[in-house]
Parts: C-alpha cells; sequence; structure tokens
C-alpha cells in the first residue's frame, strides 16, 4: 500500500527508459532536480480532458516490474511510485 503522498503509475512496458534513468539517478544518489508530474484523465474517446492533477516537487521512490514469465502472454506491467510534497487539481 503507498504512502499517503505517494503517487503509484503503472503503464505497458514499451522499451523506454525514461521512468528507469530518473529512479536510477535517484537511487544512486544523483537524483535531478524535483519535477512537476501532471496527469491528466481522458474521456472515454480519449479526446479531451477531463481531470488534471499536478504533483509538485515530485521524485521516484521505487520502480518495479511484472513477473517476466515466459509462458504468459500477458503485458509486462512497469510500475513507478513517486513521492511528492504537494497536489493541485488544475
Amino acid at each position: 500500500m503507498p504512502a499517503a503522498n505517494h503517487l503509484v503509475l503503472r503503464r505497458g512496458a514499451t522499451g523506454a527508459l525514461d521512468l528507469y534513468d530518473w529512479w536510477d539517478r535517484a537511487r544512486r544518489g544523483r537524483a535531478p532536480r524535483r519535477r512537476v508530474v501532471t496527469v491528466r484523465l481522458l474521456d472515454a474517446g480519449q479526446r479531451s480532458v477531463v481531470m488534471t492533477w499536478r504533483f509538485l516537487n515530485a521524485r521516484p521512490v521505487s520502480l518495479a516490474y511484472s513477473p517476466l514469465l515466459a509462458m504468459d502472454a500477458g503485458v509486462l506491467m512497469e510500475t513507478i511510485e513517486i513521492a511528492f510534497d504537494d497536489v493541485e487539481m488544475v
């Protein structure tokens, strides 16, 4: 269960290393400047933004992947947990 000021994001793994690089720098003590992470909820047609959240002073806490099972036809999921100091709805 994530902490109160933690955001958990999941996506199908695409081979992109952006989340890994951000998390890796943070765990090695070379964390980049804290970020503003913006999350937009889209309507069912994925055409219009319904709601927007801005998570301030965000930094990665953990990064995980679903099990790598050769016989499973499921999607490999990437999960990042992000700590933040404040959230705004815009």
